[in-house]
């Protein structure tokens, strides 16, 4: 019966020490339990803009302008236009607004085009409307 006890209260403390470490980790929060899965068997191979963190990415909201957007990530590695054509541009200020677009800001991708950390502020009128992010399995 001692054991008995002893294996509960062991179990017990592992499951309240992993519960917490998962909500503590950054990947968690943003990816879900995926973030650890997936790269089991789809290695991660995630290049991050230059000033991106994931602090960071976490604190942006939605109704954000774009400046604080870029005050808290910097540029982002490329914007596409969700419109018709579906375009896609590396420079920010090459983009003509408009408020019939909504600019999805790429803070990650895959240089291979594979699995990875997805992480995306979408953008309509200057102001936040969504942000994205998994970990994308291709």
């Amino acid at each position: 019966m001692r054991l008995v006890k002893l294996f509960i209260a062991i179990t017990a403390v592992l499951v309240a020490a992993l519960t917490i470490a998962y909500h503590a980790s950054p990947i968690s929060t943003l990816d879900g339990i995926g973030g650890y899965v997936w790269p089991l068997g789809f290695p991660d191979t995630t290049v991050y803009s230059e000033n991106y963190s994931h602090r960071a990415f976490r604190a942006v909201e939605a109704e954000m302008n774009e400046d604080d957007v870029l005050a808290f990530l910097g540029e982002p590695y490329e914007i596409w236009y969700r419109d018709p054509d579906f375009q896609r541009t590396y420079d920010r200020r090459a983009i003509q607004p408009s408020s019939d677009i909504t600019y999805i800001w790429r803070y990650s991708h895959s240089p291979n085009d594979s699995h990875y950390r997805m992480r995306h502020v979408h953008i309509k009128d200057g102001i936040v409307v969504r942000r994205h992010s998994e970990y994308y399995v291709d």
